[in-house]
């Protein structure tokens, strides 16, 4: 919702005289040195809104005068950050999708990994299960286990357990 802001009249004039001036910006093939006017503005703009804690895209005129004008408050960090993940989920991005491809891609050999997020939109408690290959051991040795179950310890101990 918009609110009422008023800027002081040294901020309007610089506004005012921002818009006269065509100030130099020069072309070398691709290359454009300076601002033009609308980056002038903008930067000018950005600055008031960091000023005064409005959003500088939403700023219209006021019926009030030339120094009142409409704009929406700006967002706190805390409530950007929750916008950002209403954003996320809005698109259809899953945190334990993420997470899951996460913990597989570090290699996790757990078998349970409890992760908790608490946010202000939601809050989450993920259990990721993966399967994870144990090695065998030798119960006799505690040497490993090839794959057809025969210890692997066929050196000093030549343990010959099979399983």
């Amino acid at each position: 919702m918009k609110q009422e802001f008023e800027m002081t009249q040294e901020e309007m004039d610089d506004i005012i005289q921002i818009n006269k001036d065509v100030g130099p910006v020069m072309q070398i093939g691709t290359v454009t040195t300076g601002m033009d006017r609308q980056e002038k503005i903008n930067n000018y703009w950005q600055g008031l809104a960091d000023k005064y804690g409005f959003n500088p895209e939403t700023v219209e005129g006021s019926s009030r005068g030339e120094l009142y004008f409409l704009a929406e408050p700006a967002l706190t960090k805390d409530q950007r950050a929750e916008a950002e993940l209403k954003k996320d989920l809005e698109h259809g991005i899953e945190l334990s999708t993420k997470l899951i491809k996460y913990v597989i891609d570090m290699g996790a050999m757990a078998t349970k990994i409890p992760v908790t997020y608490k946010g202000n939109i939601w809050n989450v408690k993920v259990e990721c299960i993966t399967d994870s290959v144990k090695e065998e051991i030798c119960p006799l040795c505690e040497s490993p286990l090839e794959d057809n179950g025969k210890c692997s310890d066929v050196g000093s101990n030549n343990c010959q357990y099979k399983k």
